[in-house]
């Protein structure tokens, strides 16, 4: 991703670059596929913001909402260009065992 966020930062193209990410108390720890990518685009990008790694309280759903939109107003803001959202994840990735998984819309 790097030339393209360094292109649109250079030509003020807005973009919105998404990165998946392990929790912030997992890195360090030795631990496999936990790489820290906040602000890893340097001073390519306006801004870098990491999202919460919990979604399940209702202040951390308007936060991601709120932080997801300051984002995207920010790219496009003279002078235009890429802002990093990070994304925590936690595990399960997967549903659990019996558990129904339904493909839909993601409502934050």
């Amino acid at each position: 991703l790097a030339p393209a966020v360094a292109e649109a930062f250079f030509q003020e193209i807005p973009l919105v670059l998404l990165t998946a990410d392990r929790p912030r108390e997992w890195l360090g720890q030795q631990d496999g596929q936990t790489l820290s990518q906040f602000q890893i685009f340097g001073p390519h990008v306006k801004r870098s913001f990491d999202l919460p790694a919990d979604y399940g309280h209702a202040d951390a759903r308007w936060a991601i909402n709120r932080v997801a939109n300051e984002g995207i107003l920010l790219s496009q803001t003279a002078p235009a260009g890429p802002v990093h959202l990070n994304v925590p994840l936690r595990e399960p990735f997967y549903p659990e065992p019996g558990e129904v998984f339904r493909a839909g819309p993601v409502r934050i």
